[in-house]
């Protein structure tokens, strides 16, 4: 994303949590947490309306650490599809 792009958009971007769920995505026999998230912009100021779903995919063990993000329209992986949850 270029820096002007992010400039103009940063106040007014806003990320909301639309579910949470567990699921054992790499066979490993440990659950990750999927954390469904929707982020737009808001505000007659924002030059760009953006739109997207996505996840955060977390290992849990001693400690919670962020694996990956991924936005629907990056998903490769089947499974996952069902947890790009909208707005609500």
């Amino acid at each position: 994303m270029d820096e002007s792009f992010w400039d103009n958009i940063k106040d007014n971007l806003i990320t909301a949590i639309t579910g949470c769920n567990w699921l054992d995505i790499d066979q490993d026999g440990d659950k990750e947490m999927i954390v469904s998230i929707y982020c737009y912009t808001v505000g007659a100021s924002t030059p760009v309306h953006l739109r997207e779903k996505g996840i955060m995919i977390y290992d849990l063990g001693e400690t919670i650490e962020l694996r990956e993000i991924i936005f629907e329209r990056d998903n490769k992986v089947d499974i996952l599809e069902q947890y790009f949850i909208g707005e609500r």
